[in-house]
């Protein structure tokens, strides 16, 4: 895996959640692994940064979770929130 799959990945997410709204983790993640050859965990591990500064919102999740599941929903924040 290349840092450089990773970013694109993120990128085509990202424009997905703007195009089409929230999904689950598990309808996102499937295509970008096989399309980038990336792992389902970096990618997970890669949506926490913009998560942590509100960009992206992981609905579905409790306290104590750490890892996004395929049941949980990502979202991009409105910018109009």
């Amino acid at each position: 895996m290349r840092d450089g799959d990773l970013k694109t990945a993120m990128a085509e997410l990202v424009e997905q959640l703007e195009r089409d709204g929230p999904k689950r983790f598990g309808a996102l993640w499937s295509p970008l692994l096989a399309k980038y050859h990336i792992t389902r965990k970096h990618l997970a591990a890669e949506i926490w940064a913009p998560a942590r500064i509100g960009e992206l919102l992981i609905t579905g999740m409790t306290a104590r979770e750490r890892t996004i599941k395929d049941d949980h929903i990502i979202a991009k924040r409105d910018a109009s929130t």
